[in-house]
């Protein structure tokens, strides 16, 4: 774990990163580097997010050594609910209501909402990725929105589940940049 304090016309160049990403993969090695700040900076802040990048790092990249927190910014809370929380109360209750449909279901709807979801709503290219007409996945998402009270037009709810699946695809990765068997 790095923390720099540093003057602002003393900060590290992006040669001085580059040399210390080589010797950290010669060395196999890896390091998770906190918010860049001026030394005004709480210590403790620079430690804990460098500690965090270093976490989320391992989980995300495998071929990298040095991670910078400015660079996993977006993965913070999913690392927050990972470590220090319970990831299913943040995860939409629309996952457990399809699991539990699709176990008899002659057709599964949750591919078909998790598709939707990670494409932000967009029903064309779900239906080009699914490869099944319009109309069959409307009938799908009509579904769907029947079974879990929901309403799929509302980008709002299509935000939060596009979260929760992300948020299961990055609790399922395990410490070592891969994905837990």
């Amino acid at each position: 774990v790095f923390v720099s304090m540093y003057e602002s016309e003393k900060a590290a160049s992006a040669l001085d990163s580059e040399r210390l990403h080589a010797y950290l993969k010669r060395h196999h090695l890896r390091a998770g580097y906190g918010v860049l700040s001026d030394e005004d900076s709480p210590l403790l802040e620079a430690y804990q997010t460098a500690i965090c990048s270093l976490s989320i790092g391992r989980k995300l990249s495998a071929d990298k050594a040095l991670f910078f927190f400015d660079d996993l910014r977006g993965y913070y809370l999913y690392e927050v609910c990972a470590e220090a929380g319970n990831p299913a109360l943040f995860v939409h209750p629309a996952f457990d209501t399809l699991t539990l449909h699709d176990a008899e279901a002659r057709v599964p709807l949750a591919p078909v909402l998790e598709t939707l979801a990670l494409n932000w709503g967009n029903r064309s290219k779900t239906a080009k990725e699914l490869f099944i007409q319009r109309n069959t996945l409307q009938a799908r998402i009509n579904d769907i929105e029947t079974i879990c009270g929901i309403d799929l037009s509302d980008q709002q709810l299509v935000k939060h589940i596009r979260h929760s699946y992300l948020l299961q695809q990055y609790c399922r990765k395990d410490t070592r940049g891969g994905e837990e068997s």
